[in-house]
């Protein structure tokens, strides 16, 4: 009898710690801040190198009319690009992990031509908007934290 109690006390044991590392594994709560930080940082590197395929073939970034699906492809409104890439410069255009499209905006003058992308965080603190930024052409990824109470 002293045995049956002592492999069902294993067997629990067992059980539980099977469970916590199943927990463990499977993260149930969705993907940690971190993870998602580092998956925009990644989306945004590869962007980035889209940008810059598409502004050594055609001479410049797309405008923002044409936005970030003219990597995606073939914009059909002016200024219409030269020597674009057949199959285009990214397969497709995601969403960052909160669901919403990444952010682009053309710095255009005489003397620079710079493209921002940027995706904001979820505002989950209340008071924090948190951005992710990359910056062509020096290719800089940047995260940062700004009091959206001041907007």
């Amino acid at each position: 009898m002293r045995y049956i109690g002592v492999i069902i006390k294993s067997v629990i044991c067992m059980l539980a710690i099977v469970g916590a590392v199943a927990l463990y594994i499977s993260n149930p709560f969705g993907p940690s801040d971190q993870a998602r930080i580092s998956a925009v940082r990644s989306d945004l590197i590869q962007i980035q190198v889209a940008l810059k395929l598409y502004y050594i073939d055609n001479g410049n970034f797309p405008t923002e009319e044409q936005g970030l699906y003219a990597l995606v492809e073939k914009p059909v409104i002016y200024p219409i690009p030269i020597d674009y890439s057949k199959g285009g410069y990214l397969e497709k255009l995601r969403r960052d992990p909160w669901g919403e499209n990444y952010h682009y905006k053309l710095i255009s003058s005489s003397a620079t031509n710079e493209a921002l992308i940027w995706s904001f965080e979820e505002n989950v603190d209340g008071g924090t908007m948190k951005s992710i930024v990359a910056n062509m052409p020096n290719q800089s990824v940047q995260h940062t934290a700004k009091d959206a109470s001041t907007d």
